[in-house]
């Protein structure tokens, strides 16, 4: 009898293996908790079976968590998000990354960096300008050792970001002239020197601009 009970319980379960949703998981644990229900008497051994299924449907469904939840992880907390990503990629777990956002997430590193280099080099511009045209004018020399420190740590970080991102070598250049039109027109917002006071375009070149240990004169 025993035998025939667990052979009858072992027939009514999906194989649990191919089962690929909590849902179909939570619908196994309702059938065999009806099947205990209809048949007060079954043996222990059909019982054990019963057990045994709902703790693997558990296990699976622990398993499927991370992959369910990635999405309102993303929508709700970057950095729990970031840290998740991590995490499966250190396990190996490539099934379950979230391949959705991964990509422009990845996009975006590559945007932050050359947002570094943008901003420092406004502020070595901007730092340039009133060294060489504002110095006299604001009479201040406390600012300029503020303004040398500002240069120095702002060429600091682009010599960083350059080093660890070496594609970006002519990157710089590129942006001097734009950057130097920003730099410009916040010069003459924080100075309020006379217009036209100013040199129209960049009076230098990128190698002068980025040299840790040359100041103009």
């Amino acid at each position: 009898m025993q035998k025939a009970d667990s052979q009858k319980i072992s027939n009514s379960l999906p194989p649990i293996s191919k089962r690929k949703s909590s849902e179909d998981l939570m619908d196994l644990a309702s059938r065999l908790k009806a099947l205990e229900e209809e048949e007060p008497q079954t043996s222990a051994a059909a019982i054990e079976i019963w057990h045994q299924a709902i703790l693997l449907s558990q296990t699976q469904l622990k398993q499927l968590q991370p992959q369910q939840s990635a999405a309102s992880l993303y929508k709700q907390d970057d950095y729990v998000w970031v840290k998740e990503q991590i995490r499966l990629l250190y396990l190996r777990q490539f099934d379950q990354l979230d391949l959705e956002h991964l990509p422009d997430e990845l996009d975006t590193l590559t945007w932050l960096v050359q947002r570094e280099i943008d901003t420092s080099l406004e502020i070595i511009c901007n730092h340039l300008l009133k060294y060489k045209y504002a110095r006299e004018y604001l009479n201040d020399e406390p600012c300029c050792s503020s303004w040398r420190s500002a240069l120095w740590m702002a060429r600091d970080k682009i010599a960083d970001e350059l080093k660890d991102s070496p594609s970006l070598e002519h990157y710089p250049s590129e942006e001097l002239d734009f950057r130097y039109q920003m730099a410009k027109s916040q010069v003459y917002q924080e100075t309020k020197l006379p217009d036209d006071s100013l040199p129209k375009d960049c009076p230098w070149t990128i190698d002068r601009v980025l040299d840790k240990h040359w100041l103009p004169n």
